[in-house]
């Protein structure tokens, strides 16, 4: 479905839709930088009945389905998601404690979201690979992602979620890396009320855990876990160790 935001098209999907009625929380995915609702493939699906509960994940402006950006993309640009993010919340009529689940650039957006609007209507965070820096490994992956893009392989597989927008999507990510050594949220983190559920591959390309150390230092009411033998994507290759986690985390958080 599609919902109309700042006059762009937003495409959405809600997850066991049924149990919005009864339930007084739902889970809010937040995509990659390079991600999509389609990229999430089964995985909001599989958390939704493992918690028992509706969810809604959507492609960000600029993505998937959603209006294709068309104009330059500012420094800033998560903050501004973390306001569309509020809008979307309302015109939704999602009157909810809400659960963010973020990964990567979403795990950095579920994070700024969590500081900017820190009101008991969070119930918690979760976020997989964010970034409170931006570290030189961070840099390096971009620089392998933009080669592989360009030699066609990447392009190819990310064409068929982003219909005739694939290289303002990718170009628009890929200009990150040059305003990257200027990204620092650690300060922000100290405003986060709602516990925070950080999670890492211990092989992530994109970052070491240092991004995890910065979440015990500076969140309030925090939980960090490092998955061995996994990359940048626990939720898809480690993904029974990231449901477990998150309902034992969800378990203690509702005592």
């Amino acid at each position: 479905m599609f919902v109309k935001i700042e006059n762009k098209n937003i495409y959405y999907k809600f997850f066991n839709e049924n149990l919005l009625q009864n339930k007084d929380e739902i889970i809010i995915f937040l995509h990659e930088g390079l991600g999509s609702v389609g990229q999430w493939f089964d995985f909001p699906q599989k958390l939704c009945d493992k918690l028992q509960l509706p969810g809604l994940a959507y492609d960000r402006y600029g993505f998937g389905k959603s209006d294709e950006l068309k104009e330059e993309r500012p420094d800033n640009y998560l903050w501004q998601e973390a306001d569309f993010l509020l809008k979307l919340i309302g015109k939704l009529n999602i009157n909810k404690k809400i659960i963010l689940f973020g990964h990567s650039d979403g795990g950095t957006l579920a994070l700024l979201f969590a500081s900017i609007h820190n009101t008991s209507d969070i119930a918690y965070v979760v976020s997989i690979a964010h970034h409170v820096v931006i570290e030189k490994e961070t840099v390096e992956g971009m620089e392998k992602a933009v080669e592989a893009y360009e030699n066609g392989k990447l392009r190819h597989a990310l064409s068929k979620f982003h219909p005739g927008k694939v290289d303002s999507m990718f170009y628009a990510w890929a200009k990150f890396k040059n305003f990257s050594k200027d990204f620092d949220i650690k300060e922000l983190l100290t405003d986060i009320k709602a516990p925070v559920l950080a999670l890492q591959g211990e092989d992530d390309q994109y970052g070491t855990p240092e991004q995890l150390v910065y979440i015990e230092k500076y969140v309030k009411n925090s939980e960090t876990h490092l998955i061995p033998s996994c990359n940048h994507y626990p939720h898809r290759k480690c993904e029974d160790t990231v449901l477990d986690l998150v309902a034992q985390f969800h378990k203690r958080t509702s005592i």
